[in-house]
């Protein structure tokens, strides 16, 4: 390491599978550096076509963390996954295509809230990336069903 930089050492972490029954929405991956924490994530699924597909940045440690953000399909509307990196009070952009809104509220626990009245959204559902992290989430029930490998508090 130099200057307060970290030369990273990413360690795979895991996978969260999201799923609509036994057809596969989205893999989200993890990596971890051994020596700081720093995380980096990546979405695939369908039509992926090399290893650097849908790699998002870097994030450092600090009290951000990775929200997977999931929406049920309906209709003719897919199901869909997206994965942010926020810390609670900020608002973050998450194209939902049946929410009628696309900017969240990111809460004291991670989880997203409508903007407009700060109430959880209907259609989307949020989780701290590190709670369902080498689990599955399956959309093909609302609210979705989550299988993990984690312990669970509570």
């Amino acid at each position: 390491m130099s200057a307060g930089k970290c030369d990273h050492d990413l360690k795979y972490a895991g996978v969260l599978n999201v799923t609509q029954g036994e057809e596969v929405v989205k893999v989200v991956e993890a990596w971890r550096c051994r020596r700081c924490g720093a995380t980096k994530v990546g979405l695939r699924g369908p039509g992926t076509l090399t290893s650097t597909d849908g790699l998002l940045e870097l994030l450092e440690p600090s009290d951000a963390k990775w929200i997977v953000a999931v929406w049920r399909g309906i209709g003719a509307i897919p199901p869909g996954v997206a994965a942010v990196a926020a810390r609670p009070g900020e608002v973050v952009r998450v194209e939902t295509p049946h929410e009628g809104e696309d900017e969240f509220l990111v809460g004291p626990d991670y989880h997203l809230r409508r903007s407009s009245d700060g109430r959880e959204p209907e259609s989307v559902r949020s989780f701290l990336l590190d709670e369902v992290l080498t689990g599955w989430i399956d959309l093909s029930e609302w609210p979705p069903r989550i299988l993990t490998l984690r312990p669970q508090s509570g």
